[in-house]
């Protein structure tokens, strides 16, 4: 069995026990890596019936849902992706694919 010198000498890091349990409190563990992207996280429409391109109003005809429900669940949707405003909202739709760029 290799000692923690000998795997130093190999240019391993060595961190001591407490220095290890430190970092597996502080940081997230295997987890981090397989994590999704918030927006594999969010179930896609069809892409027939995709509302992207439309208002609020429009949506919620199309839904057949209170212009609030559209409201509310725009929020909720920004919240899930850390953004504070619509304008950033639809530049990541855009950054993302999920609306065409007006050519």
């Amino acid at each position: 069995m290799e000692t923690a010198l000998q795997r130093v000498v190999h240019g391993e890091i060595y961190l001591s026990r407490e220095i290890s349990a430190r970092l597996v409190k502080k940081f997230p563990g295997p987890g981090l890596a397989a994590r999704k992207s918030p927006l594999e996280e969010l179930t896609s429409p069809p892409a027939q019936d995709s509302p992207a391109h439309r208002r609020g109003p429009e949506i919620a005809v199309l839904l057949k849902v209170s212009p609030k429900t559209v409201e509310y669940h725009r929020l909720k949707l920004m919240e899930r992706l850390n953004l504070r405003d619509i304008p950033r909202l639809v530049r990541f739709a855009l950054q993302a694919g999920l609306i065409p760029q007006e050519g």
